[in-house]
């Protein structure tokens, strides 16, 4: 059975309303359920809870736990409403991040799906690209793929040699058309 740690944060009355700790926990808790987590308590506490703290700096008490039982290998999850929550610095967050990656520790994100190759909004998807409702994934759409293309080309004076569908670039340097 896996371990995991549950961190949960709000720092204004106003977050309270849209992302309140007990709306968190309740999420959290139902996930650690759904995934036969066994939860990791902080201390006296079922969850590592920051209340009131920012999360634009990283020195939070309950974060600087978690990071110690990372550290010492007492997890084996980290779970986690939002990136938002753990933090609002984009690079405190990738640092975060490095170090519980690094100690093997798996970081999910409940409102993240698209790391798990699903859709989050399939109104929002790049152009060039439609949503597929049975698999619940991007698609290549071929046709819009092509005015895609055709503006790379003419825009940046080269081919795109690599199949659409592959989903990946190729740079092939000056047009050999």
């Amino acid at each position: 059975m896996l371990r995991a740690a549950l961190y949960i944060r709000v720092s204004t009355d106003a977050q309270v309303e849209k992302f309140g700790l007990a709306s968190q926990e309740t999420a959290l808790r139902r996930r650690a359920q759904e995934r036969g987590y066994l939860i990791v308590p902080d201390g006296t506490n079922e969850v590592f809870q920051d209340d009131g703290y920012s999360g634009g700096d990283l020195q939070r008490p309950a974060l600087a736990r978690l990071r110690g039982a990372v550290r010492d290998s007492r997890v084996d999850v980290l779970l986690c409403y939002d990136p938002d929550r753990l933090s609002r610095s984009l690079s405190d967050l990738l640092l975060v991040a490095h170090e519980v990656e690094a100690a093997g520790v798996r970081l999910e994100f409940l409102t993240q799906k698209a790391r798990q190759g699903k859709v989050v909004n399939p109104h929002n998807l790049p152009y060039g690209f439609g949503f597929n409702p049975g698999t619940q994934q991007a698609v290549v759409d071929a046709e819009r793929a092509q005015v895609v293309q055709l503006a790379f080309q003419r825009c940046c004076g080269c081919w795109w040699r690599t199949s659409p569908s592959k989903m990946h670039r190729r740079w092939c340097g000056p047009s050999s058309r």
